[in-house]
């Protein structure tokens, strides 16, 4: 009876360090793999991160632009709640999370992760408050300076493009388009020559960005980080022809990218939602269908703030020219209540 005590106190202990052993694993989602690698991270660099995975410690190598989410070992309860908070679009909430996960004496790999993270949320913030944009430079600047063989390098030169682009400081957002072009992946050299259509078109050249969005939609494109890529770019072709005055052209293509987008593709979404409403409004007849596609972003991807605060702003236009000005208050309230440093708060004031 003692021996069978014994012998299943002995199980029971190999059990749970078999499970403790399993826990204790970073692990890594890739794109198109149904099962996360998990394993120990022992290296990372600008192109892809080393992993020992298997019960046999082999090393894989996962490429960066492959990996959907990683999870390291030990990291803090509260790190998930954060990046779901982040995902929703409470970024003061992710923000409070992050940091204190930073100063909780991380990991090196958890700590440039963490980095990431915080610069990442506070350039979201920034692209509905312009107050912060200057503070978002400096957080992805440093975050590149710092971890210059991070695999969240093209990332965060990419998430840095944008902020200048927003700040329309055209020579830094240009240099900064062209590191990421160097990218050894078709997807971010799409999403490169796309960012450099954009900030031809915010310069007024038109043609040369249709051009240059024409080129990126006529690559090859096999992945689905590649073709959610050339949507963006349809999207951008489409802006052109808005600005030259072809908005039942520029519809079309906007509906395209709603309907056959990925529908996780919240800022991809929103964007070509908002765009459809800009091209309804300058079509005669089309006021509803206007208010709808604005509507579409305040309901289902409120979380895209820049984007929400331009729908709530057109909103707040057009409520009353269809016999709801109670609607066109609450819009206008919600906008400067929930976005007070937004371009088109200040638009709104303006009158």
């Amino acid at each position: 009876m003692q021996r069978r005590i014994a012998s299943l106190m002995a199980g029971c202990l190999l059990v749970a360090l078999s499970v403790s052993n399993a826990r204790a694993l970073d692990t890594i989602t890739v794109a198109g793999e149904a099962k996360a690698v998990a394993g120990e991270i022992v290296g990372v660099s600008k192109t892809d991160i080393t992993i020992k995975a298997g019960l046999k410690k082999e090393e894989r190598k996962v490429a960066a632009n492959a990996v959907l989410e990683i999870r390291f070992d030990k990291q803090p309860a509260g790190l998930n709640l954060a990046r779901n908070d982040e995902a929703a679009g409470r970024f003061t909430a992710a923000l409070e999370k992050y940091n204190a996960a930073l100063a909780d004496d991380p990991s090196e790999f958890l700590k440039a992760e963490l980095e990431f993270l915080i610069a990442r949320t506070n350039a979201q913030m920034a692209m509905a408050d312009t107050t912060k944009l200057a503070g978002a430079v400096k957080l992805l600047s440093g975050f590149l300076t710092s971890n210059a063989n991070s695999f969240r390098y093209y990332p965060a030169l990419a998430q840095l493009g944008d902020v200048y682009l927003a700040q329309s400081n055209f020579a830094e957002a240009q240099a900064t388009f062209a590191k990421l072009e160097q990218a050894p992946w078709t997807d971010y050299k799409m999403a490169a020559g796309t960012s450099k259509a954009r900030l031809l078109l915010k310069q007024d050249k038109v043609a040369e960005a249709r051009t240059a969005f024409e080129a990126v939609t006529a690559m090859q494109a096999t992945t689905e980080a590649e073709k959610t890529r050339r949507f963006d770019a349809v999207l951008g072709k489409a802006i052109c022809l808005q600005r030259e005055g072809q908005h039942e052209q520029a519809v079309k293509d906007l509906a395209e990218v709603s309907s056959k987008a990925p529908a996780n593709e919240t800022r991809l979404q929103a964007e070509a939602y908002v765009r459809q409403g800009d091209s309804y409004r300058q079509i005669e007849g089309h006021t509803k269908d206007a208010i709808l596609a604005y509507l579409h972003v305040d309901v289902l991807f409120a979380k895209e703030a820049a984007l929400h605060a331009e729908s709530l702003f057109w909103l707040s236009k057009l409520w009353t020219s269809v016999g709801h000005p109670d609607r066109a208050s609450t819009a206008a309230a919600k906008l400067e209540s929930t976005y007070p440093n937004s371009e088109w708060t200040s638009k709104l004031t303006a009158g």
